[in-house]
């Protein structure tokens, strides 16, 4: 009996000594054991990103908490939470951080006093967001209050969403700016719609801006060709509805014809 109980006894300590494996949900999808490192991936300055753990410690057991400890200088712990599955912190970048590798402990407890510990290692970077735009329309030449198409496509390197502003030199009438917010590590198209409102040969750039600081990641040039319409010979998109009486109706089918056939 007496060898019974020390057994007893020697198997509870065995079992409160730690379960030995932890599991990231994000940004990493790993399962480590205990006192292990963690690459959890790319950050910019600035940006705040969530670090999440599974509950189940194993064994028909379940996590209770999870804290951090050991952040670098100026980063904040921003909010710890408890799901039905998880736990999860969210943590923020400063504004200014410079680029390298950064580390800090994630710790998860359970009951009879378990715990596990890992390192999680963070590598701070600018350009983490790239920006490419291509004409969709594929026309020689378009119409006044036609409407010409360009895609926007953003990548996200980063484990954080990201913000990017897709902005133009066109008029406001011609094109009105896009803000954006794309997923981590994702990619995203964003439809650009440019509605010409004269005609004419017209030069102009879109840029993408993203970071705390607007930095331009892409900037695009590109040229359409606008034909007037009938309506655009009779006056400007802009003034209302045109002076007109049904005595012109001639002079103006001829002269919209000539504006056509010379531009």
């Amino acid at each position: 009996m007496k060898g019974l109980g020390l057994s007893a006894v020697f198997i509870v300590m065995l079992s409160s000594a730690g379960f030995g494996v932890v599991s990231m949900s994000y940004p990493s999808h790993v399962q480590v054991a205990g006192g292990s490192g963690i690459e959890a991936g790319f950050v910019s300055p600035g940006q705040s990103f969530p670090v999440a753990f599974s509950d189940n410690a194993g064994n028909g057991q379940t996590w209770d908490s999870l804290s951090i400890s050991g952040l670098p200088s100026g980063w904040q712990l921003v909010s710890n939470e408890k799901t039905d599955a998880s736990l999860s912190a969210t943590i923020k970048v400063p504004d200014f951080e410079k680029h390298g590798r950064y580390s800090f402990k994630a710790a998860l407890a359970g009951g009879a006093g378990v715990s596990e510990q890992v390192g999680v290692s963070i590598e701070v970077k600018r350009n983490l967001i790239e920006v490419s735009f291509v004409k969709k329309s594929a026309d020689e030449f378009y119409l006044v209050g036609g409407k010409i198409i360009y895609t926007a496509t953003i990548s996200n390197s980063s484990i954080a969403p990201a913000s990017v502003r897709l902005s133009s030199t066109l008029p406001g009438n011609w094109y009105r700016e896009k803000s954006v917010t794309v997923g981590p590590q994702s990619t995203q198209d964003i439809n650009l719609v440019v509605t010409p409102q004269t005609s004419g040969r017209k030069e102009f750039f879109f840029q993408g801006f993203a970071g705390q600081k607007g930095d331009i990641v892409k900037t695009f040039s590109s040229e359409v060709d606008v034909k007037p319409t009938f309506r655009g010979e009779l006056g400007s998109p802009n003034s209302g509805f045109p002076f007109f009486t049904f005595s012109m109706l001639p002079f103006q089918l001829f002269n919209s014809f000539l504006g056509i056939l010379f531009q």
